[in-house]
Formats: C-alpha cells, structure tokens, sequence
C-alpha cells in the first residue's frame, strides 16, 4: 500500500470517529396529516414516526461506533456494539406505539452499508472501513371504535 495513503486513513479515522454514529427519532403527529384515510384502513392515525441509526464498522464486521438506541443511558455512542439492526431500531418503534396505546401500520425498512476507506486494487466488498444505516417508519393508528369511545368519555 502506498504510504501517502496509509497516512491519510490514520488522519481521516480520528475524524470519522468524531462524527460517530448517530440515533434518532421523529414523530408527525396527526395534525400534521392532511388526510385520515391515507392508509385506507378503518382507524384514525395518530402519528408517523420514523426511527433510524448510523455506524462505523471495521471490515463491515466488527462495530467500531454505533448511535445508542438505549433511552436510560446518557451517552449518544455505544463502541464495539452492534446496534445498526433491524430489532434495536423496530424495538423503539414499538416501544413508542405502545406509549400513544396505538398499532403499528405500514412499517417500511431502509438498510445501507458502504464501504468509505477501500483496499487499493480490492474488490469493494473487503473494503476497511465502512458505514451502515437503517431506518424504519411507521404509522401510529386506533381502530376507529377506540377513537370514538376515548372521545365520548
């Protein structure tokens, strides 16, 4: 490998480590719908929410940083811990439908790895370094007979 290079990813990754991973979710609620019947099923949405995460990966392997999912812990980054799954990211979904005491409709999966410090000469897939994405999203509903009984009372 050439040096020049091998001094550019020792400089790059203190960088890339700064930027770490990241955890988020975002909540519409249902004043921003402009129309109930979107889903075309008989229940009043309540919210969309879309939950995502972003990683680091040495190898595409072997996490290096990830966006901490956990709400009970004050750090933004868990290192060495595989948190860019499809079960952390849906278990937070879930956990807030059961918060608003909804239903998860028309959930939708994205998933991403790319490979952002490749060997020279080397097919992409044994690159170095790599970053993953997932996000999920959903939509918050109640079947239309709960909506009516919780405003009557």
């Amino acid at each position: 490998m050439n040096k020049g290079v091998l001094i550019h990813a020792i400089r790059v990754l203190p960088a890339v480590l700064l930027l770490a991973g990241c955890y988020s979710m975002d909540v519409a609620t249902t004043k921003q719908f402009r129309n109930d019947s979107i889903l075309g099923i008989d229940a009043q949405p309540v919210g969309h929410a879309v939950v995502a995460n972003y990683g680091w990966y040495l190898f595409d392997k072997f996490p290096l940083v990830c966006g901490n999912p956990d709400p009970k812990s004050s750090a933004a980054w868990t290192f060495f811990n595989d948190q860019v799954t499809p079960n952390a990211v849906h278990n937070d979904l879930t956990r807030h439908a059961m918060k608003y005491e909804c239903e998860l409709v028309d959930l939708n999966f994205y998933r991403d790895s790319t490979c952002m410090l490749p060997i020279p000469y080397v097919n992409t897939t044994f690159g170095i370094l790599w970053y993953r994405e997932i996000q999920v999203s959903g939509v918050f509903v109640r079947p239309r007979h709960a909506a009516t009984k919780e405003a009557g009372k």
